[in-house]
């Protein structure tokens, strides 16, 4: 495997440190394993915000692992900054619209970059791109529980429109490394963020923008508007490992990954739950109205799920957990089903087209005084972190009333609700 920015950081473990980070390569805490390669921009070590050197080099085997023709560009602040960056490179060029639920940095970033915005969800999306002239196309895929848009559709209607496309991919770093999983979204479209930690054996924080090359230059300028200018350099070292690792092993390793897979399905087809089909074969996710209950099982034998979210435990499984299935299957083998009334329902945002108005100063109000306001903040449960009322969108008194509803919830950990309080624009 080629790593340059690994076997450099190797090369100088050993320096003598005058600069930043003042913890001189750790050598007062043992606990942190990768601080002696924790340095700086140095003579040797390239600047990830105008890469030359290594930075350079390191980023273009990403490219040639994906497949893509264009620029891998790493981020060690996740994925939100590298959406950041997209959406503030394209607004200038007209209105936005997000295609069916988006991360909450989608919509803040929108509102950083005055963008004109809307959100869409339904049936006819080249009639949504041309009621809100949208010059940009915002979709997710794969979403946070595994499920694909059909892309080469996306791509056709879009095309006819017009619309640039952003595709916030995080959960899809996995895709090129295996026929078994879906196309990854770099086959199709020049603007891709992948979230190398969800998915790839990479530190967290380490995320991948895949820029088409008539686009690197403005995608760049607001790349460093958005990003620390002290970057990680093992999260971006483990991210560069992770790929390269992956290319050479990942279709053996997902072989495997799939046959526990199916072996827990199998172990698991007698209980009272249900193992849904999802475009990602990886991403397990489990139906039952003891969802939560059954996280909280796991939890007490040091088992975590990535999250219970109503009648849903979802768990990311890789080539590197992937064994610990049969443990998995054996607790919930165990667990004292029947004792666990229905999960209400969770609500869901709206379909249609809606227009979003955003703005920068905000005021907090009771959930009973919001009707005829506008949300700052989108109010939604997290994970996964999809709003379920939108931040720019009017609050009339029916979503007035879900905000309620939402408040009197104990079961859902949520975001953009504060003791019966909301923000909205002032």
């Amino acid at each position: 495997m080629k790593l340059p920015l690994n076997d450099l950081l190797g090369l100088h473990a050993e320096d003598i440190s005058f600069h930043t980070p003042a913890h001189n390569g750790g050598i007062l805490n043992g606990a942190l394993a990768a601080a002696k390669f924790d340095i700086t921009e140095l003579p040797y070590s390239d600047n990830l915000l105008f890469p030359e050197g290594v930075i350079a080099e390191s980023e273009e085997l990403v490219s040639e692992a994906y497949g893509f023709c264009g620029k891998s560009v790493y981020s060690t602040a996740g994925a939100t900054a590298l959406i950041h960056a997209a959406i503030y490179a394209r607004a200038p060029y007209g209105a936005v619209l997000v295609y069916g639920n988006a991360h909450r940095s989608v919509y803040s970033a929108l509102r950083r970059a005055g963008a004109g915005a809307f959100r869409y969800s339904g049936g006819d999306l080249g009639g949504a791109l041309r009621s809100s002239k949208a010059a940009t196309l915002v979709i997710t895929s794969p979403d946070y529980y595994g499920n694909e848009l059909p892309l080469d559709k996306i791509k056709e209607i879009s095309a006819r429109s017009g619309a640039d496309v952003i595709v916030d991919a995080s959960h899809g770093a996995h895709f090129a490394f295996s026929p078994k999983l879906p196309d990854s979204a770099t086959l199709y479209f020049d603007t891709v963020i992948h979230s190398a930690h969800k998915t790839l054996p990479a530190l967290t924080g380490g995320a991948v923008a895949h820029i088409g090359k008539d686009k690197e230059e403005e995608f760049m300028r607001a790349f460093r508007d958005v990003h620390t200018t002290s970057p990680s350099y093992p999260v971006m070292a483990s991210t560069e490992w992770a790929v390269a690792y992956m290319k050479v092993n990942g279709e053996r390793l997902y072989e495997e990954t799939l046959d526990e897979i199916a072996r827990f399905k199998e172990k698991t087809r007698s209980l009272p739950i249900e193992v849904k089909e999802t475009d990602d074969p990886t991403r397990l996710v489990i139906y039952s109205a003891e969802a939560e209950s059954i996280c909280l099982r796991l939890a007490e034998s040091g088992v975590y799920a990535e999250c219970a979210d109503g009648e849903k435990a979802t768990f990311i499984v890789t080539p590197f957990n992937a064994r610990e299935l049969k443990r998995v299957a054996e607790i919930l083998g165990a667990f004292p089903f029947g004792r666990t009334k229905a999960p209400r329902p969770t609500p869901v945002a709206a379909e249609g087209l809606t227009e979003l108005t955003f703005g920068t100063v905000a005021e907090r109000v009771s959930v009973r005084e919001s009707a005829g306001r506008i949300l700052y903040e989108g109010v939604g449960v997290y994970p996964p972190g999809a709003p379920v009322l939108l931040p720019g969108e009017y609050i009339t008194p029916e979503k007035r009333d879900i905000l309620l509803e939402l408040c009197a919830r104990d079961d859902l950990s949520l975001v953009g609700l504060e003791k019966g309080g909301v923000l909205v624009l002032k």
